[in-house]
């Protein structure tokens, strides 16, 4: 099931809504961005808010975000013996 296409319903059920993101449908948001970044930089209105990126859908759910965590909580999390201080 590795190879399964992107149309298929274990892809879908596997990756949810980012079974709609391929290659061509980031370029396309990515493109999206630069020319809005460009139209904005260009208007030369100093007052004019910043366009707001093309909506990914890992950036909502957090997905590719990073969170701390204390030593003790971590090594109770792999299952490490406490730290000898």
């Amino acid at each position: 099931m590795r190879h399964a296409p992107r149309t298929s319903a274990y892809f879908r059920a596997v990756h949810g809504e980012l079974a709609d993101w391929d290659l061509q449908a980031q370029l396309t948001a990515q493109v999206i961005d630069l020319l809005q970044s460009g139209n904005w930089q260009r208007a030369g209105k100093k007052n004019a808010p910043k366009p707001k990126p093309f909506p990914r859908p890992w950036l909502k759910k957090g997905i590719g975000t990073t969170t701390s965590m204390p030593l003790d909580e971590m090594d109770a999390f792999l299952g490490y013996s406490p730290r000898s201080r």
